[in-house]
This record gives C-alpha cells, sequence and structure tokens, in this order.
C-alpha cells in the first residue's frame, strides 16, 4: 500500500546550518525518488547529528516499506536514514492548504 507519511531515523552527512520543520528534500528510496517535507522532528539536525523525523511526500503518495533505506538531498545537504514507521493515514499537524489531499472545492 502507498503512503503519504513515514518516519525515517536520519543521519545528517552535510548541511551548512540547521535543519528544522518544513525542511524540503528529495528523498530517494529504491527506484522512488520525490520531494518531502519534514512535518515534525525531534530537535534540531546539524551536519554529523541523527534523529528522527517524520517526512510527507508533496505530490503522490510512494509504495515503501518499514526497514527501507532512503537519501535525502537538497543542494549541497545530503542525508541518509531507514523508514521506521508508516502512516496510512496524514497527520493534522498542518494547515488543510499543506494537505496534498485536500477537499476543497475549486
Amino acid at each position: 500500500k502507498s503512503t503519504w507519511e513515514f518516519d525515517a531515523d536520519v543521519f545528517v552527512i552535510t548541511h551548512s546550518t540547521t535543519i528544522s520543520k518544513n525542511y524540503e528534500a528529495v528523498i530517494h528510496c529504491g527506484c522512488t525518488r520525490q520531494t518531502a517535507k519534514i512535518v515534525s522532528i525531534t530537535g534540531v539536525l546539524r551536519a554529523g547529528c541523527r534523529g528522527r523525523v517524520r517526512f510527507r511526500y508533496k505530490y503522490r503518495p510512494e509504495f515503501i516499506r518499514q526497514g527501507d533505506r532512503i537519501i535525502f538531498r537538497e543542494g549541497k545537504t545530503k542525508g541518509m536514514g531507514n523508514v521506521m514507521d508508516i502512516y496510512s493515514e496524514i497527520s493534522t499537524t498542518n494547515d488543510s492548504e499543506d494537505n496534498p489531499i485536500s477537499t476543497s472545492s475549486i
């Protein structure tokens, strides 16, 4: 089953400043690649730090499995990690305009 959100334990290899909530990067997981946004994070991440983050895909759900390896990148920023949890429902921690499957009429 495909998912919009997942938790990952990540390690930041290089980054010039601090990674925090709402940071966006391209996630590579198996043969999938798509931009995802950090919707929750434990503390802040800097180069050389480890932490757990929740990513939300921006454009469409992707098929990933628990234990899959991920790589994320954006500019000179690079990081890697493992998928820890997968969520079938989107959390309601953000505004409706960020919800990729919003039901608002046009």
